[in-house]
């Protein structure tokens, strides 16, 4: 049976090495975030429009 300290050394990843010199940019714009309102926005009001939608149909 291995020990906890040979399973992490067994399990241990090499070292991570970040990327230098890259210019990373967020990719989020005004865009994204007004999409993200109207959906909060609309998805709980579904139900409502559709149960209108089933009212007008009969």
């Amino acid at each position: 049976m291995l020990s906890a300290r040979m399973r992490a050394e067994y399990f241990q990843v090499n070292e991570i090495i970040m990327s230098h010199g890259e210019d990373f940019k967020d990719s989020s714009s005004i865009f994204h975030l007004l999409a993200a309102i109207i959906v909060l926005v609309s998805a709980p009001l579904l139900p409502m429009v559709m149960g209108w939608f089933t009212l007008l149909s009969n």
